[in-house]
């Protein structure tokens, strides 16, 4: 935070060598000469510099008798719009900053979102950072069909969240990555262990159906999404349970649904 300090002095008198508490960030490429003594009565007039805006504080202050300055230290901050915070790394941000030594959260900078792995985007995908330390959103391309609204609720797990607010989404329909059939036998028995992996936004829930129609007999997992947004599910289940024939895995979410049968013999 930068402030910059001028000194009109009245009444010269005794003494005063007052702290206005400002840390050293916040006297950046001031006069440090300003900086006392001052003589009582004298009035000290501060402003902040243009990058930065009024936290807190008084602008006039007196030195007084008892060697203190009246009224609060002036609190000054860097200009700065908050962090946008993305949930998902399917969420692509690319920004442009307006100062290089500030960032990209400096007033005029401008941030957009996109979507990675061939997801839907939804919502704002275009911002400002404006002077008054709040994002702008300069365009809507994206909405939803169904509605004509940006980044219409329920939101999925990959989205950004601007100025408090979920304001862009990414929606990708289960797509599927891999399956195969692994049989593995010992003295005792055989065992059939089935893998489907699906990619989607937001995580798909992944089921299996036997051969005869019904929901498959066996031991189900399914691990959490990889940072490739990977959902995988295994059905195992022993020999005797085996059914000949056509096993289907089916991932689904909001987006879709997407199918893949698997041959067992």
């Amino acid at each position: 935070a930068l402030v910059v300090l001028v000194v009109v002095t009245l009444k010269p008198s005794a003494r005063c060598m007052a702290a206005c508490n400002f840390s050293a960030g916040q006297l950046n490429n001031t006069n440090s000469s300003l900086l006392g003594p001052y003589d009582t009565a004298a009035i000290v007039t501060l402003r902040c510099n243009e990058d930065s805006y009024n936290v807190s504080g008084a602008f006039t202050r007196m030195c007084q008798a008892n060697s203190s300055f009246s009224g609060a230290p002036l609190i000054c901050a860097l200009k700065r719009c908050a962090n946008f915070n993305t949930s998902s790394a399917a969420v692509n941000v690319s920004e442009k900053a307006a100062r290089s030594d500030l960032g990209y959260l400096s007033p005029g900078s401008r941030a957009a979102f996109s979507c990675l792995y061939g997801a839907s985007p939804l919502g704002y995908s275009e911002w400002t950072c404006l002077d008054n330390t709040t994002w702008y959103a300069n365009s809507s391309t994206f909405v939803d069909s169904e509605t004509g609204m940006p980044a219409a609720p329920p939101y999925s797990a990959a989205h950004a969240t601007v100025n408090g607010t979920t304001s862009f989404v990414c929606k990708l329909p289960p797509q599927l990555v891999t399956s195969t059939v692994n049989l593995t036998s010992n003295e005792s028995d055989a065992h059939v262990t089935l893998l489907c992996s699906f990619r989607g936004i937001p995580e798909p829930t992944i089921t299996w159906t036997a051969p005869n129609g019904t929901a498959a007999i066996g031991t189900v997992s399914q691990t959490p999404p990889s940072t490739l947004l990977i959902s995988t599910s295994t059905l195992s289940f022993s020999n005797a349970q085996r059914i000949e024939g056509q096993y289907i895995c089916s991932a689904a979410n909001p987006s879709g649904t997407s199918n893949q049968s698997l041959p067992v013999q």
